[in-house]
């Protein structure tokens, strides 16, 4: 069982990477929005992680339009609702690298699909 749940979490982790680098090669409206990957590795990763945590909300909650995540009046759960909170976190996140010179390493940020997946953590600049 905990082999399994592993893979799970490795499928969806592949999952949400696949739909971000989708989205930023098909230039989506919504990507454009996060300002342009930063040219540093570590601010890169970091943005790319925030971007696929997105994608992966927007994928779950069917938003296909051109806003990130769309409004918070928009969520029709509790469930959703905390979702929606972690994607809006990692719309800002990723917002910031992409116009921060601080160093990645700084704060830490857990990303993930459910309340209870996570789907990896990641290091995550801060201003």
């Amino acid at each position: 069982m905990g082999q399994a749940l592993i893979e799970r979490e490795h499928a969806i982790e592949e999952r949400a990477i696949a739909l971000a680098e989708r989205a930023i090669e098909e230039r989506a409206k919504w990507v454009q929005q996060l300002g342009q990957m930063p040219p540093d590795p570590a601010h890169r990763a970091a943005w790319l992680a925030n971007v696929a945590t997105i994608a992966a909300y927007r994928e779950r909650w069917n938003i296909t339009g051109n806003a990130v995540i769309g409004k918070e009046a928009s969520v029709d759960s509790i469930e959703q609702l905390g979702q929606w909170r972690r994607a809006s976190s990692a719309v800002k996140a990723a917002v910031r690298l992409s116009n921060s010179t601080v160093d990645a390493s700084e704060t830490h940020v857990h990303i993930g699909i459910g309340d209870n997946s996570a789907i990896r953590n990641i290091n995550v600049a801060e201003r």
